[in-house]
């Protein structure tokens, strides 16, 4: 009854989706930092950080949902300028590697851009609906999923070259390193608008 009761109400069914997705980017972040310590080095540790600083956004958010807080709206919005900065320079490191075939399923590649592009096609709307609540804290939660939805496209296309065996890292370097800067610049808006909606609020 209780699960019941939990995907019945969206606010809780909102909750519970975000509390998944923030312990899947703390076990996965930690884990990419392990291996990068021990096994893969500097620039998995780098991919690590940065899914682990998404964890910690979701987390922050998920705490101060009902305070709407101004001060976790702005360390959200913080937090996706500087996943945008580690997510570009991440892709920058592909224009340097030599393009390697590996052993990829095309169930899967179809599947992960399958799943990516509905993320996206989400964040999309969550963003840009016209009847968004204003909330400094709820626009940089649907910045973020924004972001981290671009960064699942630019891994889908990775995949999709990797399972027609024509890997390009340039192209995944390129759209890597847009996609950094897109968050980047929409989590500096986010920033902007906090403290904007803010001195509004103060005014009135």
């Amino acid at each position: 009854m209780r699960i019941k009761e939990i995907l019945q109400d969206q606010n809780k069914r909102h909750k519970l989706i975000v509390a998944i997705g923030l312990i899947y980017s703390y076990v996965c972040g930690i884990t990419k930092i392990i291996l990068g310590i021990f096994v893969l080095g500097f620039l998995y540790c780098l991919s690590g950080i940065d899914t682990l600083f998404i964890g910690i956004s979701k987390h922050i958010y998920l705490k101060n949902l009902e305070k709407k807080s101004r001060k976790a709206s702005i360390i959200v919005s913080s937090f996706i300028v500087l996943i945008g900065l580690i997510y570009a320079l991440y892709a920058i490191r592909l224009f340097f590697l030599e393009n390697i075939v590996k052993e990829y399923s095309t169930i899967l590649a179809i599947s992960i851009a399958s799943f990516s592009f509905v993320e996206l096609g989400i964040a999309i709307k969550n963003l840009f609906k016209k009847s968004m609540n204003k909330e400094p804290l709820v626009l940089s939660f649907r910045t973020l999923s924004f972001s981290v939805a671009l960064f699942a496209i630019v891994n889908a296309q990775n995949a999709i070259l990797m399972a027609t065996s024509h890997p390009d890292n340039f192209a995944d370097g390129l759209f890597g390193v847009l996609a950094g800067l897109i968050a980047v610049i929409i989590g500096l808006y986010s920033l902007h608008y906090t403290i904007f909606f803010d001195n509004k609020k103060n005014d009135t």
